[in-house]
């Protein structure tokens, strides 16, 4: 994720993370999934904890050749943030609403709420967690994307610059591996109908003040 931690965070999810036909996250070494995980381990959300309008936008992006995915989370905000002076240190929790799941086709937004796909039946909230940080320029930051998708944990490197301060802003990217989620089938370069396991995941949000 091209993800800027200031006060407004983009990131350019994940999130998904936040996550259609996912396509595959470029994990880092050792940074495994760290496998299946009860279905209520991240929680069902509450019939009002996204009655609030979501603070940016997360959309991913996923190919395959009979078509593109270019699906967004409507529903979604901020659990545990903080943002201290040096955001080397900081680190910012993500909620998503998997039952928001929005795609121009509307045939394929109920495809991708199905069980071969997001499953938002059983896992209807996804948690992201953005932790280790690392400035990499003047406002842009390098950081590790920690996403728990039908139950399952892995971490990915994800990317994103602060755009604006007072209230932080930011953008950012992540490329998520759909396989380490169990999302969809398997990538099968002999198939040629196959959904690519990396996807593209775009984030811009606006940061709460978070702790100091």
């Amino acid at each position: 994720m091209k993800l800027s931690i200031s006060r407004t965070l983009s990131l350019g999810l994940l999130g998904g993370l936040l996550l259609a036909p996912l396509s595959g996250a470029l994990a880092e070494k050792g940074d495994k999934p760290a496998g299946d995980k009860p279905a209520d381990k991240v929680g069902k959300p509450s019939k009002t904890e996204f009655d609030e309008p979501a603070p940016g936008k997360i959309v991913f992006h996923a190919k395959s050749p009979r078509y593109t995915t270019n699906a967004e989370f409507k529903r979604w905000h901020f659990g545990e943030v903080y943002l201290p002076a040096d955001l080397e240190q900081g680190q910012v929790e993500i909620l998503i609403d998997m039952t928001s799941i929005s795609d121009p086709n509307t045939s394929l937004t109920e495809r991708l709420k199905s069980v071969n796909f997001f499953q938002v039946d059983k896992f209807p909230r996804t948690l992201v967690t953005i932790r280790g940080v690392k400035k990499d320029g003047t406002d842009h930051y390098t950081a590790k994307c920690e996403a728990t998708i039908l139950g399952i944990t892995s971490v990915a490197p994800c990317e994103f610059k602060v755009t604006g301060k007072d209230p932080m802003k930011i953008e950012g990217t992540a490329k998520l591996n759909r396989d380490a989620f169990h999302v969809y089938r398997p990538y099968n370069s002999k198939d040629p109908q196959s959904v690519q396991s990396e996807v593209l995941v775009e984030v811009s949000a606006t940061l709460p003040a978070g702790k100091k």
